[in-house]
């Protein structure tokens, strides 16, 4: 019996041996996707910045992206804060939570104000998708009754110095076109999207124009997220590619990397990334793809290219699709993401406000991100209105209020002084227009609530501290021409005007000076930049390397400085060529315009220094052309790398911008890559008037746009009114006076 037992024991040992070895097999004939990363905060969560935390308790909250391809194995949070050293140390304390898991407590120590937190953040609670990370302050300076708001209540965050690191692994990507938008080109994925583009033929603007739809449609998925393309006529490893071509250049592409596909017309096709190495042995990236866009012809080409761009919703859930016909809504001028249009009301609703309900002493504030056309001819006189449906609760000191800020700025408030509380539909404010601005704007609800009885040391009743601000409210602009002056590359940057008038890019002709995988490069990122600023793909765009092709409508132009046509430089603030005509400023105003001497010289630029300018048209009046340049190609590529960069994009203005390519050093210390930029803008060259959309006149125009126009139209005719009535009086006397003679 026991020899049987035991025979069975050595038997099930050594399966489960074989077992184990098998999978050890398994495991290790793999690659290894393992990487690590370490990122500043701001990097993970843009716009984040220091943080303070007031009062006796107070709290600030960040969301945590995390895409799904990504296999956490490891996460910490690391950051400085400085507190009040008039705290108590046993009775305050900061609280790091993550999905409301609180993970850290430290101790605010008033002796050590200065402190130095490490979290790790456990992968358990780090699941696909956005994730809460909360930081809580609770703070008192005494043991007995306190101010709930004194001024030495207060511990600084500094996140903007702040880092986050990971390790991970990638997934294995499933091969279903409904993960495109979800899965490939996910907007959580940090620090930044790569994505690699592969043509036959730089040259042919049949290809070109469906790569730049493409890259459009990829860079609008990933949202806010930094893209960054790149284009050749091989496979890139480690990254995501995308193989657009003609029906012979796809067919023997994929053969000889082991992949059979038919092209009978417009078609999409996804498959595991193939690499072939130098030896010529096949394999296939599980955790990478190639995605195949591709026709018979142009058209065919271009007709998959805008449908791969519309693709956001998880449909269909093949790895194949032929497409058939695409049809495009019908979209106006100055349509895109989060634009408000003149003269119509926006409800919050509408503005992706939910119900919102305030809470407490000093409860977080709410925020409206929205955006106006940037050439809106704003003038002096014109209000916009703001209703707003709100309640508040009983036993409200009177000057509780919900203070109004747009762009931080405090513009108005709605009082909260009926100690019976309320409720108020349609209080109206009106908001001058020009305090808004073209582009984004952010309209904040700040309320501060005051209990009616908070005697010093008496108990205080702070949850009758409540106020609702309902989605039923609104804002409603007057209706506004469009016209404004240009060059303005800072509109550029805003929304990609003047480019995106029409938001797929119609009229606009983007022009590669050479043929070379340098300006292609820099073309695509400038492409995706506009189309995540503008919210629509630029299906309207085209992409030509026929530098002589005279353009009626708006131009961009991106290549290596000595490739540029004299006729383009005529108009720019600054000529490059055998002789450069450099423009110097001599003095500053108040603004970037500047008194500027014009200096001819046989000199060269730094080969780690780009230029953008914006000037005129040679071709047609009221046009732009802007050009993206430098003296060398691999200059020309780290320009358009530039373009990407949330602080470049932040301080470009005027009509001419130099882009240096400097150390920072603090952050080559801290993150390990100190890679960073220096930024000269000037208003150099001359203006012009553009405009479209909008009942205007010329006179209305320039006397919105020169108010001391008005005033000496008025003046005159104050004066021609008086010599009138001179006259008429004059003559009246004379009759009088000679009543005989005028008979």
């Amino acid at each position: 019996m026991s020899r049987w037992v035991g025979v069975e024991v050595y038997n099930l040992i050594k399966i489960k041996f074989l077992v184990l070895a098998a999978l050890a097999s398994i495991l290790f004939s793999f690659p290894v996707y393992a990487e690590t990363l370490n990122l500043p905060l701001y990097k993970v969560a843009p716009g984040i910045k220091a943080v303070d935390l007031h009062c006796n308790a107070s709290e600030y909250q960040m969301q945590i992206a995390i895409p799904k391809r990504w296999q956490i194995k490891k996460a910490v949070l690391r950051f400085d804060y400085t507190n009040s050293s008039s705290l108590l140390k046993q009775n305050s304390q900061l609280t790091v939570s993550l999905n409301n898991t609180p993970l850290a407590q430290l101790k605010l120590d008033p002796l050590a104000p200065n402190g130095f937190a490490e979290v790790e953040l456990p992968v358990t609670l780090l699941p696909p998708g956005y994730n809460t990370l909360n930081f809580s302050a609770t703070q008192h300076y005494t043991q007995g009754c306190e101010q709930p708001c004194a001024s030495e209540l207060w511990t600084r965050l500094k996140l903007d110095e702040a880092s986050l690191s990971f390790e991970y692994e990638w997934d294995t990507v499933p091969l279903r076109l409904s993960e495109l938008s979800e899965l490939i080109f996910d907007p959580k994925i940090m620090n930044e999207a790569h994505l690699h583009l592969i043509t036959e033929n730089i040259k042919d603007e049949g290809t070109l124009t469906p790569a730049s739809i493409v890259a459009s449609g990829a860079a609008l998925r990933f949202d806010y997220r930094k893209t960054v393309f790149t284009l050749s006529n091989q496979v890139t490893e480690g990254m995501d590619n995308i193989l657009v071509g003609e029906k012979g250049f796809v067919e023997g592409f994929l053969k000889d990397l082991g992949v059979s596909m038919t092209v009978e017309g417009p078609t999409l096709k996804l498959v595991h990334l193939p690499i072939k190495s130098e030896k010529g042995e096949l394999t296939l990236d599980s955790r990478h793809v190639l995605l195949v866009v591709t026709g018979r012809n142009a058209d065919e080409i271009k007709l998959a290219a805008e449908t791969m761009s519309i693709l956001t919703i998880p449909f269909p859930d093949t790895d194949e699709m032929k497409v058939n016909e695409f049809a495009l809504p019908e979209i106006d001028l100055y349509e895109g993401k989060q634009m408000v249009t003149a003269g119509e009301k926006y409800p919050f609703k509408k503005m992706n406000f939910k119900n919102r309900t305030f809470a407490g002493l000093d409860p977080a504030p709410e925020d409206i991100t929205f955006r106006l056309p940037p050439d809106f001819l704003i003038k002096q006189n014109q209000q916009a209105t703001l209703s707003l449906d709100f309640s508040f609760g009983a036993g409200m000191k009177s000057d509780s209020a919900i203070n109004i800020l747009l762009n931080g700025v405090f513009v108005a408030t709605a009082r909260l002084d009926n100690p019976n509380g309320g409720l108020i539909s349609n209080y109206l404010l009106s908001l001058p227009t020009f305090l808004f601005k073209g582009g984004t704007n952010v309209l904040s609800f700040r309320p501060k609530m005051t209990p009616l009885f908070a005697e010093h040391c008496h108990f205080l009743q702070t949850g009758n501290l409540q106020a609702s601000l309902f989605d039923t409210s609104f804002l409603e602009f007057p209706p506004m021409p469009h016209r404004i002056e240009l060059p303005r590359l800072d509109l550029l940057f805003l929304n990609g005007f003047p480019y995106t008038r029409w938001p797929d890019g119609f009229d606009t002709l983007l022009i590669l000076s050479e043929a070379n995988s340098a300006s292609a490069n820099a073309a695509l990122n400038l492409i995706g930049m506009m189309t995540q600023k503008n919210g629509y793909p630029l299906f309207g765009i085209r992409v030509s390397t026929d530098i002589q092709e005279k353009w009626d409508k708006e131009i961009i132009l991106v290549g290596r400085a000595d490739t540029i046509p004299s006729e383009y430089y005529a108009k720019a603030p600054l000529q490059l060529g055998d002789i450069n005509k450099v423009p110097y400023p001599v003095y500053q105003n108040w603004d970037i315009h500047k008194g500027m001497s014009w200096s001819q010289q046989a000199s060269g630029m730094n080969s780690e220094k780009g230029i953008i300018m914006q000037f005129a048209s040679p071709f047609e009046e009221g046009h732009a052309v802007t050009l993206f340049t430098a003296t060398t190609d691999e200059g020309v590529e780290r320009l358009g790398n530039a373009l990407l960069d949330p602080t470049v994009q932040a301080v470009v203005k005027g009509d001419l911008v130099f882009v240096e390519y400097v150390i920072n050093k603090f952050n080559q210390v801290k993150f390990g890559n100190g890679a960073d930029f220096k930024i000269t803008a000037l208003n150099a060259g001359t203006s012009f008037v553009t405009g479209k959309g909008g009942n205007i006149s010329a006179v209305s125009y320039y006397l919105s746009s020169y108010p001391w126009l008005y005033w000496l139209l008025i003046s005159a005719m104050i004066l021609t009114i008086a010599v009138i009535t001179y006259f008429i009086l004059r003559h009246r006397r004379k009759q009088r006076l000679s009543p005989n003679e005028s008979e």
